[in-house]
């Protein structure tokens, strides 16, 4: 699975929220956990992001256009 996850980009825990140029926010929200059906083994999972961290990544945006226009 690790070779699966290396090809994909992915870790076996992911932040959840990106606010663009590999600026990655780890969320205050819940895991969410992929699992494969075959197995049950879990895959991947993905750092929710919560309110606050919505903001940021929102923050960061919005900087970011500012700069570039």
């Amino acid at each position: 699975m690790n070779n699966l996850l290396d090809t994909l980009g992915l870790q076996a825990e992911n932040l959840g929220s990106s606010s663009g140029h590999d600026a990655w926010h780890k969320g205050g929200g819940p895991l969410l956990e992929s699992f494969n059906p075959t197995t049950g083994a879990r895959i991947a999972a993905v750092q929710q992001a919560d309110a606050a961290t919505y903001e940021a990544v929102l923050a960061a945006a919005r900087s970011s256009f500012q700069s570039w226009r």
